[in-house]
């Protein structure tokens, strides 16, 4: 879980990068941007660690898993469109563009799903501790 928290905090801080990167310079799109490196790099880490959690036999609620890995594979569909699609051909897409908004709705349901999940999963660790304790 450690993992996917880390994808997550890779994603967002390489959103922000890219947001002063866009406020702050006249982009000339002819290759994937440097910000954008930790917004592809975070979502297969993401994938990845989200798979193997669910594979693991950890207390978790398997429902929220798959839906976290559902989530996650929308965020790197978006991600590998607009970087792979568009930026590596020299294409700079508007924010509303479907490849944009498919990141952003990807990103925004990893973490929702995230935290509920972090906090479902916490529950039950405690309630397996306590019926083991008893």
């Amino acid at each position: 879980m450690k993992w996917i928290w880390l994808g997550i905090v890779l994603q967002y801080a390489g959103l922000i990068w890219d947001e002063i990167y866009h406020q702050t310079r006249v982009i000339v799109v002819e290759y994937i941007p440097i910000p954008h490196w930790p917004i592809v790099a975070a979502p297969f880490v993401i994938v990845i660690m989200t798979y193997k959690y669910l594979r693991s036999e950890q207390p978790q609620v398997k429902v929220l898993t798959i839906l976290l890995l559902v989530a996650s594979l929308i965020m790197l569909t978006g991600t590998v469109w607009d970087n792979f699609g568009y930026h590596i051909r020299g294409i700079e897409l508007p924010e509303d563009a479907p490849p944009h908004v498919t990141l952003q709705l990807g990103s925004y349901l990893t973490l929702l799903l995230l935290i509920a999940s972090t906090i479902t999963n916490t529950i039950k660790k405690r309630r397996v501790k306590r019926d083991v304790s008893a």
